[in-house]
């Protein structure tokens, strides 16, 4: 009933939190993974920064209530 209210995202990362709690990955296999993750969530902020909506989003919002990046 209650997990309607848990955002898509916090979801994603509890069962990532999970599933590391259960693997046993070697050091170096752990580094990679981040490291690909890490890349991939970059890209995400790029793409986002890059996107019509966020321009015209940051146009619409006044300055002294804009997140600064």
């Amino acid at each position: 009933m209650g997990e309607y209210l848990i955002s898509e995202y916090e979801i994603g990362r509890f069962m990532e939190m999970k599933e590391w709690s259960t693997d046993e990955l070697s050091v170096e296999d752990e580094l990679k993974r981040l490291a690909e993750m890490t890349a991939k969530e970059k890209n995400e902020i790029e793409e986002t920064l890059k996107s019509r909506a966020f321009k015209i989003g940051k146009k619409l919002t006044r300055k002294k209530d804009r997140i600064v990046i």
